[in-house]
């Protein structure tokens, strides 16, 4: 899988796994599959797949594989700001 690839697809998790924070407060799907599904890429599929992201990324920028990565300058920045507040939300948000 490319890093393109992959990197997208973490932004789509990240997407469900913020529309699964705004769930906490207000229920805008009804129940049901898509609910679950977005629930499940949310809260576990998204912290996964954002960490493998980050770490692809931080390391084809160590080993100097990119001069300019394969995606806009923006994801990966915004795929780490979400990774940031999944880490604060698994370890100290009290459920």
């Amino acid at each position: 899988m490319s890093f393109q690839v992959l990197s997208k697809l973490a932004f789509v998790c990240n997407v469900c796994f913020l529309a699964t924070l705004v769930m906490h407060f207000w229920l805008f799907l009804p129940e049901g599959a898509v609910n679950s599904t977005v629930i499940i890429t949310g809260q576990v599929v998204s912290f996964v797949v954002n960490i493998v992201a980050n770490l692809v990324f931080v390391a084809g920028l160590l080993v100097k594989k990119w001069r300019r990565p394969c995606v806009p300058s923006w994801l990966p920045w915004v795929n780490g700001l979400i990774l940031l507040l999944q880490l604060y939300y698994q370890f100290f948000f009290e459920t």
